[in-house]
Order: structure tokens, then sequence, then C-alpha cells
């Protein structure tokens, strides 16, 4: 039918443990016509079963996560009210998402 397959597979670290080791050990036994792309957050068990040399890091640094957020919080973005009543507030949020995204983002639109 189709000589080649594309499989993409986003957020894999979202995934239990158990549920994506098993799908991962799945997706290895496909036939070659079948090429797998994955997204995921740096995770051993991850790293271990995914043995390929074709691996891009795509990594948002600190600076670019603050830049993003101030400039939609301070251009008409959802929070723009909030943080002019409460300046402290903007740092709060910029730190704490920061904190918590470990280097990735997602932009909704």
């Amino acid at each position: 039918m189709f000589s080649v397959v594309f499989i993409v597979v986003d957020a894999l670290d979202e995934y239990e443990q158990d549920l994506r080791n098993t799908f991962l050990h799945l997706m290895q036994s496909l036939p070659p016509g079948v090429r797998l792309l994955y997204t995921s957050r740096y995770l051993l068990d991850i790293e271990t079963i995914i043995d390929s040399d074709a691996k891009i890091e795509i990594r948002a640094t600190n600076e670019d996560l603050k830049l993003y957020l101030e400039e939609n919080m301070q251009n008409g973005g959802r929070l723009q009210s909030h943080i002019t009543k409460d300046p402290l507030l903007k740092d709060k949020i910029v730190e704490t998402v920061i904190k918590k995204a470990q280097g990735m983002y997602v932009v909704l639109s």
C-alpha cells in the first residue's frame, strides 16, 4: 500500500512509565518502512530504550521563556490587568513558569 509510513508520538514523557516502556518496545518491532518521531523531555528510561543516533535536543533558555512571558503579559495577554494591579505578580509568574518548564514550553494560540 504505502512504501513509507510516518508515526509521530508527542509528549512521550507524559505517558505512565510502564505503559510508555511497553509502547516503545512495541514500536521497535514495526517493519522497516515505518519511520518514528518522538517528542519528549529527557528521561533515562526513554533514552535507554530508544537507542538512536538521530536525536535533536531543542530547549528553551530561561531568558527565552522570560522574554516570551513578559511580552505576552504586557501586550494584551489575559494576565495584563492582574499584573497592572500587582506588579510583583508578574515576577512571581515568570519565576514559577521558568522553574516548572524545565526548558520546555508550548505556545497555544
